[in-house]
């Protein structure tokens, strides 16, 4: 076997190693948050930054983000009638994470979501307990 190759398959398998010593994060860790009184996914309709006229109070006001949009920043609750004229920072989409989901992000649509269980959390070492309509920082796409 080549030189490279050899050094390559034994990073591989600490790495392996490692990954297996790295415990899971927590709910708390990964920033889960409990279901809204109304149970539907995050998404920038259920946010406060967001305004009905497609536009994002931490966003630049030119972007059109349709209420289907969902970000790392998102805060739950009703969102604006319109952004308030003044002049602040914004960021960008690519740093706020912005994604279309239709629907919203939350435990029932995400990849790690099992009957109940999170393969990507823990609680005492086991898979840890979700509600269908919760959301953490660990959510993917199925």
């Amino acid at each position: 076997m080549h030189r490279s190759l050899k050094v390559l398959d034994e990073v591989r398998g600490l790495l392996d190693e490692r990954r297996r010593e790295v415990p899971l994060p927590t709910k708390a860790e990964a920033l889960y948050v409990e279901p809204t009184a109304r149970k539907e996914g995050r998404s920038c309709r259920n946010c406060v930054m967001w305004s009905r006229t497609d536009q994002c109070l931490i966003h630049e006001p030119s972007l059109h983000i349709s209420g289907d949009y969902v970000c790392g920043y998102h805060s739950p609750g009703e969102p604006m009638e319109a952004l308030p004229d003044r002049k602040r920072e914004y960021v960008s989409p690519g740093l706020s994470g912005l994604v279309l989901v239709p629907g919203g992000t939350y435990c029932g649509v995400c990849r790690w979501a099992e009957n109940g269980k999170c393969r990507a959390l823990q609680e005492h070492g086991e898979p840890a307990a979700i509600e269908e309509y919760s959301c953490c920082a660990r959510w993917a796409a199925r």
